[in-house]
């Protein structure tokens, strides 16, 4: 008789790094094989069955959901590049979790853009609401600022001489 699965949706964050589902799976296994150890980890049979759309989803055996959401919070790197899973719903199918992915509100990036503030280049991500995330462009610093709406624009309105509100 076939092992019955879960199934357990997970947010990416930030939104627009897109991962590689292989190297999704083999961060989650080598936090769960760390975390549980080997014999837990072949017992669960962790698998990453989709990974696009700033989420992911896992398999796993019944009973080991809750392990696999522990070792899922954990990952913080995947295929050096820094991320953050954040376990969203569990469920028995797959067809469940993708329709739930649809009800959340969209978390990707409304608008992205070069931005310079005081001499320095930035990647601006600006997201639905007023959240903006600000990067430092570099290869050894990564900094990060955080920014509103209005403040961005100010930042742009110095930067271009175009007037707010157009």
């Amino acid at each position: 008789m076939r092992d019955k699965r879960r199934y357990v949706l997970a947010r990416i964050e930030p939104p627009w790094e897109e991962i590689d589902p292989k190297e999704l799976y083999l961060a989650i296994h080598e936090a769960f094989t760390s975390l549980f150890g080997d014999t837990r980890a072949s017992e669960a049979m962790v698998a990453v069955v989709d990974c696009r759309d700033g989420h992911a989803i896992a398999r796993c055996t019944r009973g080991c959901e809750s392990l696999l959401q522990i070792a899922m919070l954990t990952v913080h790197t995947v295929d050096g590049r820094r991320v953050a899973l954040r376990t969203r719903a569990t469920s028995g199918t797959m067809l469940a979790l993708k329709r739930r992915i649809n009800d959340y509100p969209h978390s990707c990036t409304v608008q992205a853009r070069t931005l310079e503030i005081d001499g320095n280049f930035y990647y601006a991500h600006q997201y639905q609401g007023q959240k903006v995330d600000v990067i430092a462009k570099g290869f050894k610093k990564q900094e990060l600022l955080f920014l509103t709406e209005k403040e961005l624009e100010m930042k742009n309105h110095a930067a271009t001489g175009i007037p707010d509100g157009i």
